[in-house]
């Protein structure tokens, strides 16, 4: 995730790397140093993701591990992990955000929005729309640092949320993008 978001904002300072596993965390934050992000393994999450623009997620964890008060206004939150109705990687701050989804299975699998449209939280209403919707230009991305759409807090949109959960199609058309760039490299 950090490859990806340093190829789309180069200008980016920073990637804090956390987990549960301090050494892996190390590890991974090594890893990406050596290749030339600026990369740092963090033992504070509180603390780095109340300082970050971007949050990501990609955990199996069955409740929370970023919590909605940690955030600023203006935070991205991608939310690739907890992939089951159990699982959650966030708390009940997606109430505040501008939520895109990769597509419908999102709330059926995802904890992150079946538990809180469970609690009444949030609503399938609630989504601004889903990743197609975005890449084909049918759903305005964030403009001057703020969200569109979606809940508002204090007259404004607090957090944008992309929620993933992955698809069969899409994997299958990454793996012919890849497979495409590796035979027309040869």
């Amino acid at each position: 995730m950090a490859r990806a978001h340093f190829a789309l904002r180069p200008a980016l300072q920073e990637v804090a790397v956390w987990g549960r596993d301090a050494a892996a965390a190390r590890a991974l934050a090594d890893s990406l140093a050596l290749e030339g992000l600026p990369a740092v393994a963090v033992q504070d999450l509180a603390s780095a993701a109340q300082m970050a623009d971007i949050v990501c997620c990609a955990t199996t964890a069955v409740a929370p591990v970023v919590q909605g008060a940690w955030l600023r206004a203006g935070t991205h939150l991608d939310v690739v992990g907890a992939f089951r109705p159990r699982m959650r990687e966030v708390d009940d701050a997606v109430r505040r955000s501008r939520i895109v989804v990769d597509g419908p299975g999102a709330w059926v699998e995802a904890g992150d929005l079946v538990q809180t449209q469970t609690s009444g939280c949030i609503m399938p209403a609630d989504v601004a729309g889903d990743l197609a919707d975005l890449l084909c230009g049918r759903l305005p991305a964030r403009q001057d640092g703020g969200n569109e759409g979606g809940r508002q807090e204090g007259g404004r949109h607090d957090l944008s949320l992309f929620k993933s959960v992955g698809m069969a199609l899409q994997d299958l058309a990454a793996a012919q993008a890849v497979l495409a760039s590796a035979s027309h490299d040869q």
